[in-house]
């Protein structure tokens, strides 16, 4: 009896380092968008946050995410992080944590198989809370994404999911203007590090890439627009008062410029002797001197 339990285990074993050799120690392929990442600038291949979250079935990580993510460190992407499993709650306070950490940061989401449904749930929570989600790359999900898109609808992230999925596999329901795409994979541990799907990948991180680099530094990112305060009326523009810091020396105002004052007491005593003598003599009369 003991005999025939090692044996089984031994074939179970030899099982498993076989499919572990056909598909979990597999290199990740090159494709040709990695040409595309030498002109793209450093800076903002560092502001994105990526995160690929996997299965708790897959214990031995056969489908091969801890390859895409040294692939990933490989191509500037150093903010890229590998999860095997977590909660969406789990996720939503790992995310909000880096957010709080680097604000403009660009982030992406990226599950495989039950990671798709963390993923997605996930994505929901954080927009709710105002950080804003660029990317969330669902990799083969299904039946998962079906059973999650029944109870709960994703209006706000349609237009952000990415769809991949083998070819024998149904199209996912629910989720309304996704971008979907079939690649041609043949069982669902081959899809995460199929060439069609590191390309799309790629892509989408190289257009991630770009948005940042053209839209420059910024302070924030949230999901809110910002809302500006009405233009002040010319009556209800406040006085400038003076702005006085550590380096900064007081602001003069500068004062509205007058005419001076033109009175007799402004003048010398004889000015004014003669300006009265002369007035006299043209009326007449002889104006005693002041002194």
């Amino acid at each position: 009896m003991a005999s025939k339990i090692v044996r089984q285990a031994a074939v179970c074993i030899a099982a498993w380092g076989a499919l572990l050799g056909l598909v979990g120690c597999r290199n990740v392929p090159r494709t040709r968008v990695e040409s595309q990442f030498a002109a793209l600038p450093a800076t903002s291949r560092e502001q994105v946050q990526i995160y690929l979250v996997g299965s708790p079935l897959d214990g031995f990580e056969l489908a091969g995410l801890p390859a895409m993510k040294a692939r990933l460190h490989e191509l500037g992407f150093a903010n890229a992080d590998h999860l095997t499993w977590t909660t969406p709650a789990g996720l939503v306070e790992r995310v909000a944590a880096d957010h709080r950490r680097n604000a403009r940061g660009h982030i992406v989401l990226v599950g495989w198989s039950l990671g798709c449904l963390q993923v997605l749930e996930a994505a929901a929570r954080l927009e709710g809370q105002q950080v804003e989600i660029d990317r969330v790359i669902c990799l083969d999900g299904n039946p998962w994404i079906k059973l999650q898109s029944v109870r709960r609808k994703y209006p706000k992230l349609s237009e952000k999911v990415i769809c991949i999925y083998p070819k024998h596999r149904d199209l996912p329901t629910g989720l309304a203007q996704t971008r979907q795409r079939q690649v041609g994979a043949w069982q669902h541990f081959g899809v995460p590090l199929h060439q069609d799907t590191i390309e799309t990948v790629l892509t989408e991180l190289a257009a991630v890439v770009q948005e940042d680099a053209s839209s420059g530094p910024q302070l924030t990112r949230s999901s809110s627009p910002v809302e500006l305060a009405p233009l002040a009326g010319p009556s209800d523009v406040p006085p400038a008062e003076p702005q006085v810091g550590p380096n900064l020396a007081p602001v003069q105002t500068a004062k509205p410029h007058r005419l001076p004052r033109f009175t007799t007491e402004s003048l010398p005593a004889r000015q004014i002797t003669a300006s009265a003598t002369r007035a006299a003599a043209s009326s007449g009369h002889t104006a005693s001197p002041l002194y």
